[in-house]
């Protein structure tokens, strides 16, 4: 998607806690196995726990909210004003507005507490917060529309508020009634392309306690007031149901009942969640460098983000962003009502292969049941074609429209308009076509299938309507290589569309037995499909052919114009391998020519949805997983929930498309067969032990534990009777295969590479080494212990850790930003080693250890500036005291790599706080008040840039009548960074 168009060691008895990871240490030679009593021993819950999320400071600010949701509806949640949490849902379109955000001002006694903890349990989907005697337990039910703060330790004569509100360019109903207060909006999706359907949104707000009444504040908010229960507990119940228009207190109540008084609402909730976990592949991850842990931790994440997020009619992430978990009022990165397949695929192939396929309805009925609509589109738009033309982004009513018909100049299978990121992207629809197929070939399910086969026939036929044989006898295009080269000749991904499209139909259609004359149409059609382009691995701009190959020195190229411009940053050349699975690592000459293409790819680490994890998985390069997951979670994982941001710098919204990437790229590192061939850990690091399930075929799954990179037990549990090829997980040694449900040989010893396993449903077969069968080894149940404190890998983390308040600013400083003339080289404000000047800054009227007066404040400007040691400090989350009188507090702040903004936080000592934005423009200049403008800039060597540098002024307005704590900066980014948005702290001061 463009920015501009968009397990356990079981052998361990000893650990070591590095960085908030357990760390193996005991002797790698002293193997177990998990396998006993006829299946593969792993504590569930004890495994999940490893991952939880843990709070050590309160979550003040909204981009440090933590995720709950049931699929329908979801909630972001943060401790500002004691409690805040913003509720969402996935079928408010077409903006996708929130229903609102409610707040518990009476739990700042909880979260302003010294003695203030949390954790996200995920195995119960139960956020937990003590503090100051206080208790309070928040879930999103499982089983219903409503969110629930259970509270224990209040003070029973206290009184409490919980208040919902919308905010301006909202225009609700404000009702109250008794004990529920409701906010209720209706609007109609009319713009040229909409449904002119009325969609809407409601807030209910109810309370259990005692003398429990709601009334209106003002036209945007309610306010239900109440006393604990005698014993000091309450609980506020908020609802979030479907809504459309009605008797909106009546509505509540109905949903509501008497849930606000029962005396437990969680059972249902608890039951769905510890069902959930059951049935999902686990996979614990262990290796020295604590990599494998944190990998592991994301991957569970995912899977409660999935769970949290895909249950409903429609998914509830669009465009790799998590929706339903958004923070930011009704403020989104993209058209909420578009869906960017891209962006989703990756969360497909996750979901099937972590035996939670159940969560990608939403995506298939997305395209499945919008078929009439596509093709209506398609031949409106890709006129003199015939079939479905699947826009890539997808208006979640079936047409190309982004943004609507004000848009539609950047409309997707449009070839009316002129050439765009995704006019002319013609290949959706195969990708599409192709999960459903990989996903019947899991399940057998044959009601699946010919419910998705129409869609998958419409592609074929639209693909072979688009593409005009050519003088040479073959089929060919001009579109779109996705949407990095537009309007070319023969783009990849037309051509992978066809080569992966057209034989999977014709093996659909004979399996449903329909569609025959279809099939002797594909049939002869394969015969004509180009093959891939190639370019040359040093410039990427020659034009070669498939002759070349045996020079050594091709590459797969985007298109056969592979000089044409680049529009975007995605490795094409890599989607052979994934998604569409045409070359894999055993398609001779083709597998070579992809793993230099591989080494040769154009972009690395450039977005968080980047896929060079699942290609190196499917080229059996397990040192290229870990590498490209690792660099790529370091980059853009900014959140302490786990998620990630698109941009690599802390946004408007949590991004789980790279959660997404890390649980499918590990999946098929420890098992995959996408072709058929079942391989075990063909891509699993050599420095990580692993213990875990995949999905595979047939309704079957393989248990695999992993030590040193080799692979220890094997087990293949069949959910059907099928012949099942597997390649030796041990090659070149005698391997044998016995049925654990009746003890005989199924496969003799053999030596050989690949071997083909004869299942019947519902029994388990062991693939041992005959030298050494893993029923042998001494057992150890795959277990874990439970996170107790945030994790750290380098640069990011998950979670908070107890937050140290320093004393002043200067205590946080982290940056050289400004240098002497004649001593450049501890500069780096930009991560490149640029900086200011400190002589061309005093000149300007800021030196060092002097004031600058600036808004109606005076600063003190840094005396370390220009002296080598850090002047600033880049802003990442640093909380600091705050005293002073004055109602302003202001500073002096500028970006690199920018502009940079994020959301701190001023906490009273009342236990209340404020949110505030700190935002800057660049330092080479831009909109704000420039409090210091230096003439030239510093580079290393002690040369000058002979541009200006400039220092901004932000000034906040403070509470009346409130004292002040401390102030937290936001959290933009761990350092300074190449490329990366930084914000940039040079000096703080209150008046």
């Amino acid at each position: 998607m463009s920015t501009s168009s968009r397990l356990r060691v079981a052998f361990v008895a000893t650990t070591l806690t590095v960085a908030g990871l357990a760390t193996p240490t005991a002797d790698a030679a002293a193997l177990t196995t998990a396998w006993q009593n006829g299946a593969f021993q792993i504590d569930r819950h004890a495994v999940v726990s490893r991952s939880n999320i843990v709070l050590g400071a309160p979550n003040t600010a909204a981009t440090q909210s933590l995720p709950l949701g049931n699929g329908t509806a979801g909630a972001a949640v943060w401790a500002a004003n004691g409690f805040t949490a913003q509720l969402n849902r996935d079928d408010t379109f077409p903006d996708r507005k929130s229903p609102g955000q409610v707040t518990i001002p009476g739990l700042s006694k909880l979260t302003a507490a010294a003695d203030f903890a949390a954790h996200l349990d995920l195995y119960d989907g139960v956020l937990t917060e003590t503090g100051g005697g206080l208790t309070a337990r928040v879930y999103l039910r499982a089983d219903k529309d409503e969110l629930v703060v259970d509270v224990s330790g209040a003070d029973p004569n206290s009184t409490q508020t919980a208040q919902g509100n919308l905010w301006s360019g909202r225009s609700p109903q404000a009702q109250a009634s008794g004990a529920i207060g409701t906010l209720a909006e209706t609007w109609v999706d009319n713009p040229t392309g909409g449904t002119g359907q009325t969609f809407g949104s409601l807030l209910a707000v109810t309370a259990g306690g005692r003398n429990v009444n709601s009334a209106v504040v003002d036209g945007q908010t309610v306010r239900t007031t109440f006393n604990p229960n005698a014993d000091g507990t309450f609980r506020v119940v908020v609802g979030v149901p479907h809504w459309t228009g009605g008797n909106a207190q009546s509505t509540a109540a109905a949903l509501l009942g008497n849930d606000a008084t029962a005396s437990t609402v969680d059972t249902n909730h608890l039951n769905w969640w510890h069902d959930f976990w059951s049935g999902a592949n686990l996979i614990e991850a262990n290796s020295a460098d604590g990599s494998g842990q944190y990998l592991e931790n994301l991957r569970t994440i995912y899977l409660y983000q999935e769970a949290s997020l895909n249950r409903g009619q429609y998914p509830g992430t669009q465009a790799g962003v998590a929706d339903l978990f958004a923070f930011s009022k009704d403020t989104q990165d993209w058209v909420p009502a578009d869906y960017w397949f891209w962006n989703l695929r990756m969360q497909l192939a996750a979901n099937l292969s972590s035996g939670v396929p159940a969560l990608n309805t939403s995506y298939f009925n997305l395209y499945t049941s919008n078929l009439a609509n596509i093709q209506n589109w398609t031949q409106a738009h890709v006129p003199g074609t015939t079939g479905a033309c699947v826009p890539e982004t997808m208006r979640f009513n079936g047409n190309g429209y982004y943004g609507g018909g004000s848009a539609a100049s950047n409309a997707s299978c449009d070839s009316t308009i002129a050439p765009s990121y995704n006019s002319l992207n013609l290949s959706t629809g195969a990708e599409v076509s192709l999960w459903i197929w990989q996903t019947y070939l899991q399940n057998r399910s044959q009601s699946f299938l010919q419910n998705g086969y129409p869609l998958m026939k419409a592609a074929a036929q639209f693909l072979l309507s688009y593409a005009k044989v050519g003088s040479d006898g073959k089929l060919h295009t001009t579109a779109n290589a996705h949407e990095t080269q537009w309007n070319v000749t023969d783009p990849v991904t037309d051509i992978l569309a066809m080569q992966a499209l057209f034989p999977v139909v014709v093996s659909a259609a004979q399996t449903l037995n329909t569609d025959s004359a279809l099939v002797t149409q594909l049939q002869a059609a394969q015969q004509k499909i180009p093959p891939l382009p190639r370019t040359d691995a040093a410039t990427h701009k020659q034009v070669l052919t498939a002759a070349d190959d045996a020079g050594g020195q091709d590459v797969i190229a985007y298109s056969t114009q592979p000089a044409a411009q680049l529009n975007n940053g995605e490795n094409l050349d890599l989607e052979a391998t994934f998604s569409y699975g045409v070359i894999g690592d055993n398609s001779g000459s083709l597998t070579d020519l992809a793993k230099r293409s591989y080494t040769a790819r154009q972009f690395q680490n450039n977005a968080d949805w980047d896929y060079d994890a699942l290609y190196a998985a499917r080229l059996d390069l397990a040192g290229e997983v870990k590498n490209n997951l690792v660099n790529n979670v370091k980059k853009y994982q900014l959140y302490p929930s786990g998620m990630a941001s698109l941009f690599g710098t802390v946004g408007d919204e949590p991004y789980n498309e790279e959660t997404g990437i890390v649980a499918a790229s590990m999946n098929e590192a420890l098992a995959q067969d996408y072709d058929g061939l079942l391989r075990i850990a063909p891509a699993w690091p050599s420095d990580w032990d692993g213990d875990g399930t995949v999905s595979v075929q047939n309704n079957s799954k393989v248990d695999v534990q992993v030590r040193g990179g080799t692979p220890v037990t094997v087990v293949l549990e069949a959910g059907g009777n099928a012949a099942m090829a597997v390649r030796s997980p041990w090659s070149g040694q005698s391997v044998e295969v016995i049925d654990a449900n009746t003890g005989a040989t199924v496969v003799a010893p053999t030596t050989a590479g690949q071997f083909t396993v004869n299942t019947a449903q519902g029994h388990k077969y062991l693939i041992e080494k005959t030298a050494a069968p893993f029923t042998q080894l001494p057992f150890a149940q795959v277990t874990g212990t439970a996170a107790t404190s945030a994790k750290h890998f380098g640069p990011v983390q998950i979670g908070l850790d107890k937050a140290a308040v320093a004393n002043s600013l200067s205590a946080t400083y982290n940056n050289v930003g400004v240098t002497a003339d004649n001593n450049t080289s501890p500069g780096n404000l930009d991560g490149g080693g640029a900086s200011m000047s400190a002589t061309a800054l005093a000149n300007a009227g800021a030196r060092a250890g002097g004031t600058v007066s600036h808004g109606g404040l005076t600063f003190t400007w840094p005396s370390q500036a220009g002296t080598g040691s850090s002047d600033n400090t880049v802003a990442n989350g640093q909380t600091i005291t705050l005293g002073g009188s004055g109602n302003t507090v202001g500073f002096l702040v500028t970006a690199s790599y920018g502009p940079a903004s994020g959301t701190g936080t001023v906490t009273y000592t009342d236990g209340s706080t404020q949110d505030f934005t700190l935002s800057s423009s660049d330092w080479f200049g831009g909109a704000g008040d420039v409090a210091v403008e230096a003439a030239y800039q510093n580079r290393q060597g002690n040369t000058t840039y002979q541009g200006k540098a400039d220092v901004f002024y932000v000034g906040v307005p403070l509470q009346a009548g409130k004292t002040t704590a401390s102030i937290r900066l936001p959290a933009v980014s761990g350092a300074a960074t190449a490329g990366t948005p930084s914000l940039h702290v040079f000096a703080m001061a209150r008046g």
